[in-house]
């Protein structure tokens, strides 16, 4: 059944039960669970590096320990915490939707701006570490300026700072700053999700008619499928929160919010480089470029990727004059061929990055 979100005062006795499963996600989920996807993420060197996926897994390890600053100090059941440890995770907690917000928006943005033209990514990569911190620290200073407002807020009317409103965590009832972070949360989260939307769309559209075209197909789709799956629970978690500033709702928004950093363990914990990252003990397989030159002009000529031995298959011996015949050639690339070969259209598509990459 559906209640009034539950207070201090009317939780009842699955008070302490609540309490565990909000203190398991934050401890389980985002101390363990996400710092370990997080320095996998960073470490390891069988992954691209993804800055920008990285920062929205580093702001809900933030968050849980923004949420877990009452069970550090001990004082998460009892009497009222200590009245400046209470004002400075009302603080904290109430800038927390626009930092996790932000940080999946400008991860849209930046997938928008790159994903239909190679040249934009082209141009910024050579702003490479500008473009990137900006794009790090701009959550970060949205959310020191509401950290800021909140606390100012706090230490003018402590009166107003508690446990009671929501039993997990203090909070500060101040109306006019709750729904103005809610509301800007919601619609940071809905741009993001139509962004992302459109940019799976468009994605797997092309993914498939590469597949039916017998071509290389464009893997990160599967990612941006990935982000966007995390992108509409984010959404849906803040709006119910917008939601249960009206409407009588239970301790499910809190519940909701708590799960959030775990559903982005579980999401982006199974693609397969996370899994092969763990999978350490086995010896990581290595593809090698092996190109087709041709004294012909044609850009059709195929690069060849294969395990083995990386060499050229159309060479010429400039001490001794001899070239391959078109029958070693052809014989070198159906050996080759057999061991496993990937063909790539353009000789161009082995050495770009694609875009796309967050």
């Amino acid at each position: 059944m559906w209640y009034k979100r539950i207070s201090a005062d009317d939780i009842g006795p699955k008070g302490p039960t609540y309490l565990i499963v909000f203190f398991a996600f934050q401890i389980a989920a985002g101390h363990v669970a996400l710092s370990i996807l997080a320095l996998t993420m960073l470490l390891a060197k069988s992954m691209k590096k993804r800055p920008l996926l990285i920062n929205i897994c580093v702001t809900w390890i933030l968050a849980a320990v923004c949420f877990s600053l009452l069970f550090y100090a001990g004082q998460y059941r009892g009497p009222e915490p200590n009245s400046d440890l209470c004002i400075g995770q009302a603080s904290l907690i109430g800038a927390i939707p626009i930092l996790t917000c932000t940080a999946t928006f400008i991860v849209a943005c930046h997938l928008w701006h790159v994903y239909d033209d190679p040249e934009v990514h082209e141009y910024t990569s050579r702003h490479k570490r500008l473009t990137t911190f900006s794009q790090l620290v701009i959550p970060y200073i949205a959310f020191g300026i509401f950290v800021a407002i909140g606390a100012a807020i706090s230490v003018q009317h402590p009166d107003k700072v508690d446990r009671e409103q929501r039993y997990f965590y203090c909070s500060l009832d101040w109306n006019s700053l709750t729904y103005a972070v809610d509301f800007l949360s919601a619609i940071l989260c809905l741009m993001a999700a139509a962004l992302e939307a459109h940019i799976v769309s468009v994605g797997f559209r092309r993914w498939r008619l590469s597949r039916r075209a017998g071509v290389p197909t464009d893997q990160t789709v599967f990612l941006h499928i990935r982000i966007f799956v995390f992108t509409l629970y984010l959404l849906g978690s803040t709006m119910v929160n917008l939601v249960s500033n009206w409407v009588e709702i239970s301790v499910v928004p809190d519940l909701l919010l708590a799960s959030v950093g775990a559903a982005f363990f579980v999401i982006f914990a199974t693609q397969k480089d996370v899994i092969s990252a763990w999978r350490f003990w086995r010896r990581p397989r290595r593809a090698h470029v092996l190109h087709v030159s041709s004294p012909t002009t044609n850009p059709l000529v195929p690069i060849l990727r294969a395990k083995g031995e990386t060499r050229d298959l159309m060479t010429t011996d400039r001490s001794s004059k001899n070239t391959y015949s078109s029958s070693m050639l052809m014989k070198d690339y159906y050996e080759t061929k057999a061991r496993g070969v990937e063909i790539i259209g353009r000789p161009e598509d082995a050495f770009r990055e694609r875009p796309g990459e967050v």
